[in-house]
């Protein structure tokens, strides 16, 4: 579970406001149900954290789900569509008679339904999620041991096995250098 991405979708639920746009746990089951039968066939139902329904009779055959991992999409007379949150680089929404929600440079889904300026917060909040999962990750600053005190921890790895003499030898050499 990301919690990251859970943080973003819930921060984005209070800002969304539209009759075909829907947040867990306020996802109607026809619709989820409708969803998964035809392009979320293998995403569980509690996973299922936003439902876009693109459809005229409210079944959500067209549409979209997001859950913490996957976006996964189905525009009429197209394939159904999915990626990997972590795999989106780019986010674009075009405005048109039939807008387009369009992902790395790919038309991912044709919109009809849901206002413009709904879609334009999710293409915010998907935008948001990318920046979040390819941030690099904080790394601990470095340590930096004396080298009497490297010299110790070799001896330590050698004496238990870890390491071969002919490597202690050679790693001994650079920290005894240092002194």
């Amino acid at each position: 579970m990301n919690t990251d991405v859970r943080e973003i979708i819930t921060r984005y639920s209070a800002k969304i406001v539209d009759p075909n746009i829907f947040f867990q746990p306020n996802i109607p089951p026809k619709k989820l149900s409708g969803a998964q039968e035809v392009y979320a066939k293998d995403v569980r139902s509690e996973d299922i954290l936003v439902l876009i329904d693109n459809t005229m009779r409210g079944n959500a055959k067209d549409g979209a789900v997001l859950t913490d991992t996957h976006f996964y999409a189905h525009s009429t007379m197209e394939k159904p569509v999915s990626i990997e949150l972590g795999a989106i680089e780019t986010v674009s929404f075009k405005e048109g008679w039939s807008s387009k929600l369009i992902i790395n440079g790919i038309p991912f889904l044709d919109i009809n339904f849901p206002k413009k300026e709904a879609m334009r917060l999710v293409t915010r909040m998907l935008e948001e999620i990318a920046s979040v999962l390819h941030a690099p990750p904080v790394e601990a600053p470095p340590t930096t041991k004396s080298p009497a005190e490297a010299l110790k921890e070799l001896k330590a790895l050698l004496d238990a096995g870890i390491i071969t003499e002919s490597e202690f030898q050679a790693k001994r050499e650079k920290y005894i250098s240092q002194l």
